[in-house]
């Protein structure tokens, strides 16, 4: 009884919010917060001078390098987990090799055990030709200089070097290597290479001297950078490669071996082809999803685009109510990801004339961070960086992390919490594309709440659909994801978005879900179009 007394509140504070006129996009619900800030003391190392890589998983675990200014410099470099708590440092003695110590730390990742697979330099070593292995936590799995087992190796291939790494919750490592294959030409040879944590079995993706999948050319090289390339708990691998022939086609991007991008192809911008991918920043999730960010010919003025899943996902000129009228100048250096939900985190500039709030951190369509405007903890963020290992969203989409400058001086690693939101199917294409539906910020009696639909038919009437159980019954050529307890019609805007931000009432129970869903009119089949639906639980 009591819970069919408490659940219709519920429902009317959400009704309520819908009819009540409301900014698109609100970030009421997206308050960064500090993790990391320039002058945090590090027990035992020193105070913080400097925030460099950092990685942040689904149970909100973050894990963030940082200098500092202790005066030995050998030492003054750290790991710090969940905070300021000490993880790893420079100097740090290691098991394997007998006598090694870390030099020095490369990209920093994190998968959803808690574990990180990475390339650590050493110190103690024999010598040049083997200060670096590929470690799973401290755990040393491969030292250059290891004799290769992978089998698509000759027989004695060394390790001579290694790049950057990527780990999923397999603790499988994939790997950038450097080799020296006797089969192969050159001295140095470039391979992706994954390696099993649990049972030591290496394979290779694809090296060089492979034939490039889907051409006629050769594997000459990778990219060897973290944003470029990525690894998920399938085992798959998305990385762009350089290929042997013509340098007017020599760079492309790849899913395992499917071709999905090449230099002087087609795009997926009408009448556009690919013109430069030799620095293409790409993200994968664990459900076959994919982003890419590369240049198109033509008009320089829009010739950058993010492509998801092999269509536009934003371009170079766009806008967006969130920086209306201003266009999109950039899109950075730093990873372009993707989360299971398919949400998509970029970095974008525009061409505001105030240079000072001109760059911010989006995911989707909505802008989470943003230069000269964005608070954490009565700072302004004054630099919102965008290139190599600035920022990283867990595989579900529910925290983001991100490099920043806070009050001019301050580096700092801030994180987002989006709150416990669940996506699911249940979409159905548009003429606008495929409406998308999201819920943001903690669902504690008080706080603040944002409900998002973006790419919904312009000027239509979007019908929000709110239940307290799923039904999943087939509905209008697609799925209805909530049973429809309470039914409400809706205007989009000129650009098919629709937004508004409410208050989540107090005394409500913990642990009580509702769940969401929009039908939109529109000229698709039985004259509707659908967002996914969305599942909140109350805190």
């Amino acid at each position: 009884m009591n819970r069919k007394l408490v659940l219709p509140s519920a429902a009317l504070a959400l009704v309520s919010a819908c009819l009540m006129p409301a900014a698109f996009a609100a970030d009421l619900a997206v308050v960064p917060v500090a993790v990391v800030v320039e002058g945090d003391t590090v027990a035992g190392v020193g105070l913080v001078t400097y925030v460099d890589n950092l990685a942040v998983n689904n149970g909100g675990e973050t894990l963030v390098e940082v200098d500092t200014d202790n005066a030995n410099t050998d030492i003054d470099s750290a790991l710090l987990k969940d905070g300021l708590t000490l993880y790893l440092q420079e100097g740090q003695a290691l098991t394997l090799p007998a006598g090694a110590m870390i030099d020095s730390f490369d990209t920093v990742n994190l998968n959803n055990g808690g574990s990180s697979g990475w390339n650590f330099f050493l110190a103690g070593t024999a010598g040049t030709n083997d200060d670096s292995g590929i470690y799973l936590d401290t755990t040393l799995l491969i030292q250059e200089s290891n004799i290769a087992t992978a089998i698509q190796f000759s027989p004695g291939t060394p390790y001579i070097g290694f790049f950057e790494c990527g780990v999923n919750d397999l603790n499988q490592v994939l790997i950038v290597a450097s080799v020296d294959d006797p089969a192969i030409a050159s001295t140095v040879d470039r391979a992706l290479v994954v390696v099993d944590a649990g049972s030591g079995v290496q394979n290779v993706i694809l090296k060089e001297g492979d034939v490039a999948p889907g051409t006629i050319e050769f594997i000459d090289d990778f990219g060897t950078s973290p944003q470029y390339f990525d690894f998920n708990n399938a085992g798959d691998a998305i990385f762009y490669a350089d290929l042997t022939g013509s340098t007017v086609s020599d760079y492309a991007v790849y899913y395992n071996t499917t071709l999905l991008a090449r230099e002087g192809d087609p795009s997926p911008a009408a009448g556009r082809l690919w013109d430069l991918l030799s620095s293409c920043e790409v993200g994968m999730n664990d459900t076959g999803g994919w982003v890419l960010h590369g240049s198109i010919d033509g008009d320089t003025a829009t010739d950058y685009i993010i492509v998801k899943n092999g269509e536009v996902f934003i371009q170079e000129g766009d806008t967006l109510p969130a920086i209306a009228p201003f266009k999109l100048t950039s899109f950075g250096s730093t990873r372009t990801d993707i989360s299971n939900a398919g949400d998509v985190l970029w970095y974008g500039d525009w061409d505001d004339a105030d240079t000072t709030k001109d760059e911010g951190v989006f995911v989707n369509s909505k802008l989470l961070i943003q230069e000269g405007v964005t608070q954490v903890g009565g700072m302004t963020v004054t630099d919102v960086r965008g290139t190599q290992d600035t920022q990283d969203m867990s595989d579900d989409g529910r925290y983001y992390l991100a490099e920043v400058t806070l009050n001019s001086t301050l580096d700092a690693a801030v994180l987002i919490d989006r709150g416990p939101w669940q996506v699911f199917g249940g979409e159905l294409a548009g003429t606008n594309g495929t409406p998308q539906f999201r819920g943001w910020g903690p669902l504690t009696g008080g706080s603040y709440v944002t409900f998002e639909l973006t790419d919904a038919k312009p000027l239509s009437t979007a019908f929000l659909i709110l239940g307290y159980a799923p039904i999943n019954a087939p509905f209008m050529c697609t799925t209805l994801v909530p049973y429809p307890n309470v039914i409400v019609g809706l205007p989009t805007d000129a650009n098919g978005n629709l937004g508004f931000t409410t208050i989540i009432p107090t005394g409500l129970p913990a642990g009580v879900p509702f769940y969401m869903q929009y039908f939109i009119s529109d000229a698709v089949c039985m004259g509707v179009s659908a967002s996914n639906g969305i599942q909140g639980t109350l805190q």
